[in-house]
């Protein structure tokens, strides 16, 4: 089945981001630079609204962690099936938690590691916000969120504040990107503010696409990769350790992946949906082209 979140490229430095046909995300890049400009129109709809009776509800019948987390991974897993990026392919659901380490920095740490928060514009229109992600800073343990909170979420955000306090929020909906190098926020923009804002490390489950590599410097080399990721994406040191202790047990490895297809008429056609869309990314990839 044709995935309902699609990922199309117009050239090696230019791609787009699709729901049920609707472009959503538009990014560009530099063969000069590391990183890209990327321009959002809203999020991404995959999962339905999660209401407070529904927190309480898992956590009353989980009230183990395991049960909990796989109670909601299947949650997220029936959502994408039916409206997200799940194409052929194998694919992985893993369990994080992130640490925010500055209430006043976008940054976060987890065992040593760094992550940082892609940051809309100040002067941007929160309703179609453009971002820099900036591999060499954040490399690929940047989050990307595809919208800021606004003033109709502070009922949600007072609510979610105090469910995370509680320990029962769900966790937040990650979707690892190759292309754009970063996790994507796929769900839960206000449960992610209320995380950070009220200091409780960010619960979230990450989603990533996985494809056999078979040689053996393939392998070796996906080996480095994921075991870095386990580190950045896990928090739990047995589970940590039987994730990698798997991994070095697999005969056959693999690589992570996003599939994308070429977008029909290219960067021209890249170009005129970014300049009816929004001129100022328009000049904004200019500008940022030209650094």
């Amino acid at each position: 089945a044709t995935p309902h979140i699609q990922t199309h490229v117009a050239s090696s430095l230019h791609l787009r981001i699709s729901q049920d046909g609707e472009a959503r995300v538009w990014a560009a890049g530099s063969a000069s630079r590391w990183g890209l400009r990327a321009f959002m129109k809203g999020p991404l709809r995959v999962v339905e609204p999660i209401t407070a009776e529904e927190c309480r509800r898992v956590r009353n019948a989980h009230p183990d962690e395991p049960g909990w987390w796989t109670s909601w991974a299947f949650r997220f897993a029936r959502s994408l099936a039916d409206s997200g990026p799940i194409g052929p392919a194998s694919w992985v659901l893993e369990r994080s938690e992130i640490v925010h380490s500055d209430d006043w920095r976008p940054h976060f740490e987890r065992n040593n590691t760094a992550f940082c928060l892609v940051e809309f514009d100040g002067d941007t229109d929160t309703k179609s916000p453009s971002v820099d992600i900036e591999w060499g800073i954040g490399g690929t343990n940047a989050l990307l969120p595809l919208r800021t909170c606004t003033d109709d979420d502070d009922g949600r955000l007072r609510a979610f504040r105090k469910l995370a306090r509680e320990g029962i929020l769900p966790p937040v909906l990650l979707w690892w990107h190759a292309g754009l190098q970063c996790s994507v926020v796929l769900d839960g923009h206000v449960r992610f503010e209320a995380f950070r804002s009220t200091g409780v490390p960010i619960r979230a489950i990450l989603l990533s696409a996985t494809r056999p590599a078979r040689d053996a410097e393939a392998v070796e080399r996906h080996r480095v990769e994921r075991a870095a990721q386990i580190d950045r994406h896990v928090a739990d040191p047995v589970l940590k350790n039987h994730l990698l202790s798997r991994l070095y047990d697999e005969a056959a490895s693999y690589r992570f992946v996003t599939e994308a297809r070429v977008l029909p008429g290219g960067v021209r056609r890249w170009e005129s949906e970014v300049a009816q869309e929004s001129p100022e990314y328009q000049a904004a990839v200019a500008e940022f082209l030209r650094r």
